[in-house]
């Protein structure tokens, strides 16, 4: 393909953007959804992180971007080549051509506000490898 499958966001923004050329155009088009297994899809999802929220945005799907969590309280991202070194600048375009994995290191904090809770916060660090499938 002639585009990066993966993107980081420029800094300081935190998140990436995933691209997927869903009308086999060779490009990625924004401008336009297409159907996909019954479903309408952009060719361009970005993921990113303000305040305390993670946020999904499709393009030509969702006008604005849309809370997928709003209880994190960090989030980092490491892009990694396919050989598992650090890709650094995975922002630019040469750069992120080259990732084959994100790592993605969430903290959370129990809502103490729950009838759930033991009045104790608790912290809860996961740690995720994300391949990016069909790239060589």
């Amino acid at each position: 393909a002639s585009f990066a499958a993966i993107t980081a966001l420029t800094p300081p923004q935190t998140g990436f953007m995933i691209s997927n050329d869903w009308n086999a155009t060779g490009a990625i088009e924004t401008n336009l959804s297409v159907t996909v297994n019954g479903a309408l899809r952009g060719e361009q999802i970005t993921y990113d992180f303000v305040n305390s929220a993670l946020r999904r945005q499709e393009s030509q799907i969702n006008g604005s971007p849309v809370d997928v969590s709003s209880a994190i309280t960090a989030i980092s991202f490491q892009y990694l080549d396919a050989d598992d070194v650090a890709v650094n600048t995975p922002h630019l375009a040469s750069s992120a051509a080259t990732i084959r994995t994100v790592v993605v290191t969430v903290t959370t904090t129990q809502d103490l506000q729950s009838p759930h809770s033991t009045g104790d916060a608790v912290s809860v660090k996961s740690t995720i490898r994300a391949r990016v499938r069909n790239r060589s």
